[in-house]
C-alpha cells in the first residue's frame, strides 16, 4: 500500500512541480498537492494522511478566517506564516487564537507526520525551530529549507525521512 502524502504549498503547480516528479517516480507515495490553507483544510478533513508536509508561508484561499488573518497581519507590517498557524491550529487547537481555524481536528493528526519544506530565509530559521519545538515537531527530521542548490529529490528525501521516523 503507498504511503499518502500532502503537500501544502503556494508554488506546488509552478516553480517547486519538478520536485513532484521524483516521489511519482518512486511509486511508494501517493502525493496530493493543494496552495492554500482553504484547501488544506479540506484535504486534510476530508482524507488521512501518513504524512503532510508544510510551507510555512501559504495563500489564504477563500476562507474569510484565513483571509482576514492574512490581511491584519499585514496591516500590521508582519510576515504572514499561515502555514504556521494552520500548524498550531491543528497541533495545539486549545489556543484560543486558533481554535476557529480548523473545527474539527481528525485523530490521525500528530507531529511526527509533519514536515516543514520552505523558503523561508535563513534568518528566521531560529524562529521557525522554536515554534517547531513549540508544536512537538523535530526541526532536524522535519525541517528542510529549500535553496536553489538544492537537489532536485529534496520532497523526497524529507518524505523519507519523515516515513523511515515512523516506521511507514
Amino acid at each position: 500500500m503507498k504511503i499518502k502524502v500532502l503537500w501544502i504549498d503556494p508554488d506546488v503547480c509552478s516553480s517547486l512541480r519538478m520536485l513532484t516528479g521524483h516521489v511519482y517516480a518512486d511509486g511508494g507515495y501517493e502525493l496530493s498537492c493543494v496552495k492554500n490553507a482553504t484547501d488544506a483544510v479540506q484535504k486534510i478533513s476530508e482524507n488521512e494522511y501518513d504524512i503532510v508536509i508544510f510551507n510555512t508561508m501559504i495563500d489564504p484561499g477563500l476562507d474569510d478566517n484565513w483571509i482576514k488573518i492574512y490581511s491584519e497581519s499585514w496591516k500590521n507590517g508582519r510576515t504572514t506564516c499561515l502555514g504556521l498557524q494552520l500548524l498550531y491550529s491543528l497541533l495545539q487547537p486549545e489556543k484560543e487564537e486558533t481554535k476557529f481555524l480548523f473545527p474539527n481536528i481528525p485523530s490521525w493528526i500528530h507531529p511526527n507526520k509533519i514536515g516543514i519544506l520552505t523558503t523561508e530565509p535563513v534568518r528566521t530559521i531560529k524562529k521557525f525551530e522554536k515554534h517547531l519545538r513549540i508544536l512537538g515537531i523535530d526541526p532536524k527530521i522535519a525541517y528542510i529549507e529549500l535553496e536553489i542548490t538544492m537537489p532536485a529529490t529534496i520532497l523526497l528525501d524529507l518524505i523519507r525521512r519523515i516515513s523511515k521516523r515512523n516506521s511507514i
